[in-house]
């Protein structure tokens, strides 16, 4: 009797990440979404944010501000 065959590290990655991609393709049907798509789609947002948040003159320009302007 020899020793009983084992699945190495890799296939057992190779597996898992088979089994959640079908996953997220059953959960998922016919949106094909990664990080990339994600990334893109909230980027101009976060740029009109700071545009907008960086043309604000808030509390720093006020006499209420009793700092130098740094952060420490």
């Amino acid at each position: 009797m020899g020793t009983p065959p084992t699945i190495s590290t890799l296939d057992r990655a190779a597996f898992t990440n088979r089994a959640i991609s079908y996953e997220t393709d059953v959960l998922f049907e016919g949106v094909s979404m990664d990080v990339k798509t994600i990334l893109l789609a909230i980027t101009p947002v976060f740029v009109l944010a700071c545009l907008f948040f960086g043309t604000q003159n808030g509390f720093y320009n006020t006499d209420n501000y009793h700092g130098n302007g740094s952060a420490h």
